[in-house]
């Protein structure tokens, strides 16, 4: 969070500007959202409430939060849960 907080100030309408939460609600498609515990920019709690709020206004959302990551989750271990979400939404 201090990453984040360093590089917008910190201030209310900065942090708000840059969430999604606030569109949440227009987001229909299939969402697979994936936070490692560790993060220093993304509160894995706010991973968790976006794809409530998805799932809230009528889409589908899925939260992946990996306990031994940051912000960056390697890409072996992410495409495990990547690779059939989009083979399955894309229909392959």
């Amino acid at each position: 969070m201090n990453s984040l907080i360093s590089e917008t100030g910190g201030g209310d309408t900065a942090l708000q500007s840059r969430s999604i939460l606030y569109f949440a609600r227009y987001i229909r498609a299939e969402t697979l959202i994936l936070n490692g515990e560790k993060d220093d920019r993304t509160d894995p709690n706010q991973a968790r409430h976006l794809a409530q709020e998805i799932n809230r206004y009528g889409g589908h959302a899925r939260t992946i939060i990996y306990p031994d990551y940051g912000h960056q989750i390697p890409v072996k271990v992410r495409n495990k849960e990547i690779d059939p979400f989009s083979d399955r939404v894309l229909g392959k």
